[in-house]
């Protein structure tokens, strides 16, 4: 199951990539020590499961830090459950949008970097909730 587990969050699109590899790597050292009992290792698999699941049925807006043009920047970032994954520049200036296919940044139009932005406000609770149109990329079936 650790294994899978692994896997999975390894193919996945790279959103809080650190927290969920440290999360996965502590799962295996937890899994391994003899200080826990067998049934305390399958809770801990199965929540770590659980939380995986979570990230499915969540929009979520972060701030964080990318590389752009060779600066490391600072930026929010949107995700929408495991379908799309966001970030725009602090000043709204630029956005692109995660292509898991070529495994980089694709920029968003000036349209969807609008529709970005009432997103972002939207996941941090900022905006009030409407219908928002922009740039999902390919989405395959």
């Amino acid at each position: 199951m650790h294994h899978s587990l692994e896997a999975f969050v390894a193919a996945d699109i790279p959103f809080l990539k650190e927290h969920r590899t440290n999360q996965i790597r502590r799962l295996g050292e937890d899994i391994v020590s003899p200080v826990f009992n067998i049934s305390v290792k399958y809770q801990k698999l199965l929540a770590a499961f659980v939380e995986e699941d979570q990230y499915a049925q969540q929009m979520q807006s972060y701030p964080g830090s990318v590389k752009i043009d060779d600066l490391e920047t600072q930026v929010n970032f949107l995700r929408l459950g495991r379908v799309a994954w966001y970030y725009q520049r602090l000043d709204g200036s630029r956005s692109s949008r995660w292509d898991k296919e070529h495994g980089g940044w694709i920029k968003l139009d000036d349209e969807s970097n609008a529709q970005l932005k009432v997103a972002i406000n939207m996941a941090t609770d900022i905006g009030v909730p409407k219908l928002v149109d922009f740039n999902l990329g390919s989405i395959s079936q």
